[in-house]
């Protein structure tokens, strides 16, 4: 089929969420995609290759004639482009990668059903740099924590748990050693969680800049001494409604001299000695907030 003028196809991924733009010449040339990438220069294409899956549109053809030709022609050969055929041998897997590192969550979960290769595309450790479990938190157990850790590897970044209260010190123990590039984790919530899992970050996650314990209750001065040997890169920490002191704060402050904030709401063990050692070591502190303190 060799239609006189230009139609353009919107050919639709499966996620529904990032369309792809292809224009068919009359010669049959592949063009450039709406977003300017160079997909395939000076490549062409048969008359038995332009099928495309559905769902599919088709517009500026000159009359309905051809469109009907066009439609009756699709239907009869019924020889559809799968994603294998198309998507995947036009777009270099660099480039699907970053395509697939702009979804979510759930949006890769989904992804990974449509073919093994999408799968391997979707799982891939450089799409899950950054994960949020928390519209997740009644489901997270210790072994989505473990299954998380092991896919992402070095590659994860940043981690959010907030309220998922099913998990422990085990599965934190893990992840400590298999992500150990973590720059940012929210904990908060997480009553089951202790100074053991503080140890092993201190152990294995140097480059920690942000961790967040509110509300973690049998967190206690032990975690803050494991940080402060393990983690001097830490820029924010919240250790609200914990079982810290004077002692845990000092070593902290000593430890971690990068602190630009803490936040210590409803620490009652906390007195004016802690304070002290805040103003003495923490020179590039902007936000403390002790809130219910007194």
């Amino acid at each position: 089929m060799k239609a006189r003028v230009f139609q353009e196809v919107v050919l639709l991924s499966y996620t529904q969420t990032y369309p792809y733009f292809f224009r068919i010449s009359s010669g049959d040339e592949l063009c450039r995609s709406e977003s300017s990438l160079p997909l395939c220069t000076n490549a062409s294409l048969t008359d038995r290759q332009c099928r495309f899956p559905p769902p599919f549109y088709i517009s500026g053809l000159t009359s309905e004639k051809d469109k009907v030709a066009v439609l009756s022609q699709e239907t009869n050969t019924n020889q559809l482009l799968t994603d294998e055929s198309l998507i995947n041998s036009i777009l270099p897997k660099e480039l699907l990668l970053r395509i697939f590192s702009y979804l979510d969550v759930v949006s890769l979960c989904r992804s990974a059903l449509v073919s093994k290769y999408w799968e391997i595309l979707a799982l891939d450790g450089s799409n899950w740099q950054r994960v949020d479990l928390f519209e997740f938190q009644t489901d997270v157990c210790d072994s989505v924590v473990h299954n998380l850790a092991k896919r992402c590897g070095g590659f994860l970044k940043k981690l959010s748990l907030h309220g998922c209260q099913g998990i422990d010190d085990t599965a934190m123990r893990n992840f400590a050693k298999w992500c150990n590039n973590i720059e940012e984790l929210d904990l908060t919530n997480c009553k089951k969680i202790t100074d053991s899992m503080c140890v092993d970050l201190g152990q294995h996650c140097r480059r920690l800049q942000r961790l967040e314990l509110d509300s973690c209750i049998q967190i206690t001065d032990a975690s803050l001494e494991a940080i402060s040997r393990g983690c001097p890169s830490l820029e924010y920490i919240d250790v609200s409604w914990s079982g810290i002191t004077d002692t845990g704060l000092d070593h902290m402050c000593r430890g971690c001299p990068r602190l630009k904030a803490i936040v210590a709401k409803g620490c009652h063990l906390i007195s004016n000695d802690g304070l002290r050692s805040v103003g003495q070591h923490c020179s590039q502190l902007r936000h403390l907030n002790l809130k219910k303190l007194f």
